[in-house]
């Protein structure tokens, strides 16, 4: 997953994947496991401290929470 934001010096983008029924985070995907993606990017790829992708999620159906501190997202997606 990748994202097109612009975040100020001091904000950041946080990404947390939630169950799709209950909205809560999913282990090891949420807000807190998010690694904060900062600064003018155009590709930067969403992380979590534990994942690195959202392979293991394939075939799930999940949605996703953005969480923006002086930011500004522009685009997201996932190949």
């Amino acid at each position: 997953m990748f994202a097109n934001a612009d975040v100020a010096s001091d904000g950041e983008l946080r990404i947390a994947v939630v169950d799709e029924d209950t909205a809560e985070d999913l282990d090891h995907f949420g807000r807190d496991d998010s690694v904060a993606i900062t600064g003018d990017v155009t590709r930067s790829a969403a992380r979590w401290r534990q994942r690195d992708s959202l392979a293991e999620l394939k075939g799930r159906y999940v949605r996703l929470a953005f969480h923006l501190r002086n930011a500004k997202l522009y685009s997201f997606w996932i190949e």
